[in-house]
């Protein structure tokens, strides 16, 4: 609610010239100032349907001036005419006028993390909760869109200038442009209109990601489970005689007169398919069968069992579709009710079989369906755990199974066995026994919204990290943050290095350094979590500098603050305004400083000049040697509202909660912590000024009896507490833990030694996970509400620093130990040969005497001049045809004589891989994160080849 409440906010500022567009008191609608209906909130919620079915939402603001421009003839009407013509001629459907809408906003920020429309209808149009009362308190805070009145209403204005009369009518009627090819759309509409198969709803259903890890396991349950054959009932038994007389049969089906054939004639016609067999009449009445199952989803069916029940619903739904039997699916979580999934909602039909509940076991679910009266004969397949079976509530409720009902169950341990039986009178009689592997049927990784190979753009060092390795051993401030969505956990370790883990556990990479002014930060002060992304802080010579890593874009944005008069911990965000402020001491005098990162603008009012907001790479360069000329900028709304908010003390949240000594408690302020040392009670308070107090128990005891407060960290209801005895010297630290609960009612989550000096923790801004530092540079997210179960780790090594490199014409060796690993690519595709011993032996063995020669001569350190800005990190250089660089991290970067990057190559023991610029992979998926490109070997050599030739054509015409 609270997130819908921040998008409804209406900035009185921005709708002044809009006719002072308001809520009206009831919610009901939006009214001008003088008390008229601009639009009813059904249409709003329509307007924004439409607009999100195409892109993200935009602010609040922008969204009632599209409305604005649309539905008010005061306007300029030589101006906006065509827009309100077609909106009131194509019958003025606000939800193709979103997305119309959305199709003119192409270039405007989008809000971070805006809130589903459905969340929107719900609790404006069905108001289910009093989203009004809400919305007042958050309307006291200031609204600030990103963009102006008049550069919104340019930007949309030109971009509608685009379309003809008929355009506009056509997206005002469909919602959708003008289809120029008519064959592709009458084919869409025909597909739409095509009836919904069994098989088609069970390949959607694999698709979802709550069901995708069931589907290795289905492949090895489709043989395995197959029902017994029904005894005839007397109307379905055959009537005697043959009406018809054909090829094929059964052998008690042969025609007599066939018998009379000479045994070779008779094997040639049965061969040949030429004996005749007699079909008897069939019955005029056929007994219609359907098959229900039910899925256990209670206490004892969760993990590896409920995949491989799961995947059972899938097998028996194909056996159920190959014999045209009508399937039925009920579960524990929905009380038994069966559903067809043919005629079900897909989403409904998903989270009905992904659901889990607290059923000890399904004998209730399993009553409601044998009590339902059946209009054919019905098969009922329970699904559950072998234990469940022995339940009397499941026995009483198999008794209700009567004719002409068959009752089967099949049960599955968590080491894979699996027990398919026939439950007659209450007891189960089995019918076969099997063993599914759990090792090698491993749930698929969820594909990441963005290819992690594609190359970070913008204001990065010119040779990234584009393979897959830990933490290296050094010494230096280890720092890290969560995003504002949890998705991500950002780690700055020794000389700047950034490593991205996923949350999920699915993944990782290296991040580029950024890169300003020819040089590379290294020095980290702050790593900042924001939404879809980080702020990096840190200090390059004397300016403080900042860098906005958007994950979604793949961009890093350069932010200059000015000098390195940097306050710790300095950077805060505002989600809401998506806006950072970074504070400094200028000229002895603690100052501010906002950077809009929708915008990219930056405001520092204390300056003369306010600075560029972004520097590109193209700037760096031409300014090199000179100081990069500052162009003044307008004042940003948005980061101006930011530095107000600042300046009356209202920096945002953050995670850390300020601990007071009891002689200081109760307090007025938020985000406050204290312990009792007598009694062992927490008190105080955490978001939203919610009041807690509790004392913490374990076996019984006090746990915070006679201890002090260290830190505290908070978020939503998770409650993160460092604690030591209160007699504990202040240099010891080996009987410090960390705590973590639950509050209300104070469930104690986790408790963790910390024998460490420094403690880093980081919480994420819904308080689910925890992000715990376990060493000099180690650090482990957890599950906060699972028991701490670790879902991700930041890796650590995954790289060798003493390899030798040898570089020929065509070719490349890299040497560690007695490995070798050499690379050619004289025939225009990469190849890749392994060995041990000698390396002259191994290259004669390889390479044909004229392509050996020399290897490349080393460079002397810090050459070649276009990797001078990291002194640090390249150490071994060869040159030949092409200029390999070797890095402290095994990566070797290969050049043209003119600096351009062609390709890099790392190897880790016998793993090897190969990387273009423009995002080509080869080798190993857990080096390149991913799988390789197809193609890989041949587009990388053909690059190599076509660099390597045009050198030595260099040589032959130089004088």
């Amino acid at each position: 609610m609270n997130e819908v409440a921040d998008y409804l906010r209406i900035s009185e500022d921005y709708c002044k010239t809009l006719g002072g567009l308001r809520w009206s008191p009831d919610g009901e609608a939006v009214e001008f100032a003088d008390g008229t209906t601009f639009a009813f909130s059904g249409e709003i919620v329509g307007f924004l349907e439409g607009f999100a079915a195409r892109r993200p939402l935009v602010d609040f603001n922008h969204v009632l001036h599209l409305l604005y421009l649309l539905r008010q003839d005061r306007a300029s009407l030589g101006r906006r005419g065509p827009l309100q013509e077609a909106f009131h001629l194509g019958g003025k459907v606000h939800r193709n006028a979103g997305a119309f809408g959305a199709a003119l906003c192409a270039d405007v920020p989008s809000v971070p993390n805006p809130p589903p429309t459905l969340a929107i209808w719900q609790q404006v149009v069905l108001r289910w909760y009093r989203i009004m009362e809400v919305l007042a308190v958050r309307g006291k805070t200031t609204a600030v869109p990103p963009l102006a009145v008049g550069d919104f209403e340019d930007q949309v204005l030109q971009a509608a200038s685009a379309y003809t009369a008929p355009d506009l009518l056509h997206w005002f009627k469909y919602g959708n442009g003008p289809v120029k090819e008519a064959a592709k759309t009458i084919a869409q509409e025909v597909a739409s209109t095509k009836p919904r198969s069994l098989a088609g709803v069970l390949a959607d259903l694999a698709r979802h990601d709550r069901l995708a890890g069931a589907v290795p396991f289905v492949s090895q349950l489709v043989s395995a489970l197959s029902l017994p054959p029904r005894r005839l009932a007397h109307n379905e038994l055959p009537l005697g005689g043959y009406s018809d007389v054909t090829t094929t049969g059964n052998p008690e089906q042969i025609l007599p007169s066939q018998f009379a054939l000479d045994d070779l004639e008779f094997l040639r016609r049965y061969a040949e398919r030429e004996l005749l067999y007699f079909r008897r009449e069939e019955p005029h009445a056929q007994t219609r069968e359907e098959l229900v199952v039910l899925l256990d989803q209670g206490v004892r069916t969760w993990g590896v069992v409920r995949l491989v029940l799961t995947a059972a619903v899938f097998a028996l739904g194909k056996m159920a579709d190959r014999r045209k039997l009508p399937f039925l699916v009920a579960s524990t979580s929905t009380g038994g009710a069966p559903c067809d999934p043919v005629t079900s909602a897909d989403d409904a039909l998903a989270a009905a079989l992904g659901a889990s509940d607290l059923s000890a076991n399904p004998g209730r679910a399993l009553e409601r369906i044998l009590e339902e009266p059946a209009a054919t004969t019905r098969d009922v397949v329970l699904l559950t755990h072998p234990r469940n079976l022995t339940e009397g509530d499941v026995a009483a409720a198999a008794k209700r199974a009567g004719d002409p009902t068959r009752l089967f169950a099949l049960g599955v341990t968590e080491r894979g066995d699996v027990e398919f039986s026939q439950i007659k009178h209450g007891v189960p009689v089995p019918l076969s026994r099997f063993h599914v592997d759990l090792d090698v049927s491993k749930p698929p990784l969820p594909a990441p919204a963005v290819d992690p190979r594609v190359p970070w753009r913008g204001d990065v060092e010119p040779v990234g990290f584009p393979f897959r390795f830990g933490i290296t051993a050094g010494h230096g401030p280890f720092r890290f943050d969560f995003d504002l969505g949890g998705k991500w956990l950002l780690a700055a370790s020794a000389n700047g290095m950034l490593h991205a883990v996923r949350t999920d556990g699915f993944g990782f990479e290296v991040l580029p350094r950024g890169f300003c002014r020819g040089q590379v930060l290294t020095d980290v002060r702050q790593v900042k979590g924001v939404a879809d992304g980080f702020v990096v802080v840190g200090l390059i010579g004397a300016d403080c500098v900042g860098f906005h890593y958007h994950f979604g874009e793949r961009r890093c944005s350069l932010f200059v603050l000015g000098d390195g008069n940097w306050l710790p911990d300095g950077t805060h965000y505002y989600p809401d305004l998506h806006t950072v402020v970074v504070l400094e001491h200028y000229y002895g005098k603690p100052v501010a400083s906002a950077i809009d990162l929708a915008t990219h603008e930056t405001h520092c009012p204390h300056r003369a000049k306010p600075l560029r907001h972004v520097l590109t790479t193209a700037d760096i360069h031409l300014t090199a040697s000179a100081s990069v000329p500052l162009r003044p900028t307008p004042i940003p709304s948005r980061a101006a509202e930011a530095l107000a908010r600042a300046a009356k003390g209202g920096l945002p949240r953050t995670t850390g909660v300020d601990v007071l000594p009891p002689s200081n408690y109760p307090c007025s302020t938020e985000h406050w912590v204290g312990l009792d040392p007598i009694t062992g009670d927490l008190w105080g308070t955490l978001d939203e000024g919610k009041a807690f107090k509790f004392a913490p128990h374990i076996e019984g005891k006090p746990l915070l009896k006679g201890q002090k407060l260290v830190s505290a960290w908070g978020a939503e209801d998770t409650l993160a507490v460092l604690w030591k005895p209160i007699d504990a010297l202040p240099n010891i630290h080996r009987r410090r833990r960390l705590s973590v609960f639950i509050v209300p009612p104070g469930k104690l989550a986790g408790d963790y030694s910390q024998p460490r000096e420094q403690v880093g923790v980081a919480l994420s801004s819904d308080g689910r996970l925890l992000a715990l530092q376990t060493g000099a540079n180690e650090a482990e997210v957890r599950a906060v509400a699972d028991c701490g179960r670790v879902c991700a780790v930041v890796p650590r090594g995954g790289c060798h620093s003493n390899v030798e490199i040898h570089l020929g014409e065509f070719w490349l060796s890299i040497e560690l130990d007695l490995m070798i690993n050499l690379f050619r690519w004289d025939n225009g595709v990469l190849s890749n040969a392994q060995g041990r011993g000698s390396p002259t032996a191994f290259l004669v063995k390889q390479l044909p005497p004229d392509m050996i020669g020399p290897s490349g001569p080393a460079l002397r350190p810090g050459q070649p001049s276009w990797l001078a800005y990291d002194r640090n990190r390249f150490t071994r250089f060869a040159v030949n045809t092409l200029v390999a660089a070797c890095d402290r991290f095994g990566q070797i970067a290969l050049f043209d004589h003119g600096g351009d990057l062609v390709c890099m190559i790392f190897t880790f023991r016998q793993q090897v891989a190969a990387w273009l610029p423009e995002g080509t992979g080869f080798g190993a998926p857990a080096l390149l994160g991913g799988s390789p490109t197809p193609g890989a070997a041949a587009k990388i050599g053909r690059a190599l080849h076509a660099a390597s030739r045009r050198r030595k054509q260099e040589e032959r015409t130089d004088p």
